[in-house]
């Protein structure tokens, strides 16, 4: 992964693809705008507030805690 890859939207389109779910899928569960997961590949950066509404269903989804979530956000920024 290059450098322009090391961002928050990658990060979630790297953990929509291991739980085999779509940008479509996060757009229901969220209620984001559509296309929001493609700015923030390109730079853009969503609110804390959606990051945290996000990680909430990543983590219902993958029936683990929220922290857990974060942590793994965080290795992702940290190995890229």
């Amino acid at each position: 992964m290059n450098m322009r890859e090391k961002n928050i939207g990658y990060w979630i389109r790297n953990q929509l693809n291991q739980m085999d779910r779509s940008c479509e899928w996060l757009y229901r569960r969220t209620g984001i705008a559509t296309g929001s997961v493609n700015r923030w590949c390109k730079g853009s950066e969503p609110s804390t507030s959606t990051f945290i509404t996000i990680c909430k269903v990543f983590s219902r989804n993958q029936n683990k805690p929220i922290w857990d979530v974060f942590t793994d956000y965080v290795e992702y920024m940290e190995n890229t």
